[in-house]
């Protein structure tokens, strides 16, 4: 109703007298003052509310807000309770499938969390034991395709960037998790014995194709990105016999020997922690860096990481192992 008087006074262009405009006004009180009444009388329990009932409910929330107990509460049913579940699925994990079982083991790592929407090959498998790894993914219901669906909030990346390259030219999303990256002497304090006074090095993952690495990179379509490098990767801690016992099983499933560094799940495993969809505390420490590189040089092209002046976008970076976790000697 009183949109409708709203709606007579613009249409009419009529200009009220004093009188009407306090008639008019007092109207608009009482409904303001009625409709507050109605909803203060309306008695919904929680579970109600939230799937948007108006009227009353045979359960009021100031005795109890168990749903079970509520004559109105009808229980989410089998089929609906899948689509909840799917839609809790947001994690797209780019995968190369051909170089070793790291992807595999990360991919399924993310399938038991709970987390994998589906698998996206970069490069497709052209080998027979890429096709295998494949088969496996598939064989514990994990979906794998080689495009990324056309709603991709959180991209995780254990291979190239080329499909991701293609897919944020119309589309945007709001993490990028990447295995891959250099943070060096530059700024990091403690480096690995081999990493001891390098900047930059070559990266499996970003020079599996440059130029896409170079267009994600600067792309304005990435909200934010996380990179785990070899700078912390590489270390011995990274393995079976250092901080991967509790996942034991899923290693050896994979005969993975157990000093055998976990390049992608470790990235994987902090990429849902940032995200707030793991509850465990983080193994790392991170910093605010620009990547650089010293020149596109194809699969030769070295990366390093600055906190001065680059081409590329801020990244939030891996630096050091945590305080609370074995210390290197220096």
């Amino acid at each position: 109703m009183w949109s409708e008087l709203v709606k007579q006074n613009y249409q009419t262009g009529k200009k009220r007298s004093r009188r009407e405009q306090k008639e008019w006004a007092g109207d608009n009180r009482r409904m303001d003052r009625h409709a507050t009444e109605r909803i203060m009388r309306m008695k919904l329990c929680k579970d109600c509310a939230n799937r948007g009932k108006k009227n009353n409910c045979k359960l009021y929330t100031s005795l109890s807000n168990y749903a079970e107990k509520c004559k109105d509460f009808k229980p989410v049913e089998k089929s609906n309770k899948k689509e909840m579940i799917e839609r809790d699925k947001e994690v797209i994990y780019i995968a190369e499938l051909d170089a070793d079982v790291d992807d595999v083991i990360a991919a399924e790592y993310l399938y038991r969390k709970g987390v994998l929407k589906e698998v996206v090959c970069d490069p497709k498998p052209r080998t027979e034991e890429g096709r295998e790894r494949k088969k496996q993914l598939e064989e514990i219901g994990v979906k794998v395709s080689n495009k990324i669906p056309p709603i991709a909030k959180y991209v995780f990346v254990g291979g190239a960037l080329t499909e991701l390259a293609g897919y944020l030219i119309n589309h945007k999303i709001e993490y990028l998790v990447m295995n891959g990256g250099f943070v060096g002497c530059n700024i990091v304090q403690n480096p690995l014995e081999k990493f001891k006074g390098k900047q930059s090095v070559r990266t499996f993952n970003f020079n599996c194709d440059v130029k896409e690495t170079d267009f994600v990179l600067r792309s304005r379509n990435v909200r934010n990105i996380i990179l785990v490098g070899k700078n912390v990767c590489h270390d011995e801690i990274n393995t079976l016999n250092g901080i991967w016992s509790e996942e034991r099983e899923l290693l050896e499933k994979y005969h993975s020997k157990p000093d055998k560094r976990q390049h992608d799940m470790l990235a994987c495993r902090e990429g849902l922690i940032l995200l707030g969809l793991l509850d465990q505390k983080s193994y790392l420490k991170y910093a605010e860096v620009r990547p650089y590189n010293t020149g596109l040089k194809g699969n030769m092209t070295e990366w390093g990481s600055t906190v001065g002046k680059s081409p590329y976008k801020n990244v939030l970076a891996a630096i050091d192992w945590s305080d609370t976790l074995l210390k290197r000697e220096d």
